[in-house]
């Protein structure tokens, strides 16, 4: 025997299972987008698969911008940052159209 689907409209529902409101959290452009414009040129943050350029990023340390985006772009605590292929120190403050690459490195193979 078949089972027929019903189609129940939510006025006839009981109360308690209808949400007053529904909240969707931002999706990550949306919270990308809030970050860069709490945080004072153009920079382009790297890290894996997570790159994007930024508006608001010139004159911030390496450590704010870890602070701002350490969960959104995933970036280890280990990661080292570098600028033109060059590790920079936590308090490095970026200048217009630099990138900051966040790099960990990985344990090399054989070693004991």
């Amino acid at each position: 025997m078949e089972q027929q689907k019903r189609n129940v409209p939510l006025d006839s529902q009981p109360a308690s299972l209808i949400p007053a409101t529904v909240e969707t959290a931002p999706d990550s452009t949306e919270l990308l987008g809030r970050i860069e414009n709490a945080l004072g040129g153009k920079i382009r943050v790297t890290h894996g698969a997570h790159d994007c350029e930024f508006e608001s990023l010139a004159g911030k340390s390496v450590a704010a911008v870890r602070k701002s985006l350490g969960s959104v772009f995933s970036i280890p605590k280990d990661a080292q940052p570098y600028i033109k292929g060059h590790v920079v120190d936590e308090t490095h403050k970026l200048a217009e159209g630099e990138q900051l690459e966040f790099l960990k490195e990985s344990g090399t193979k054989g070693s004991s």
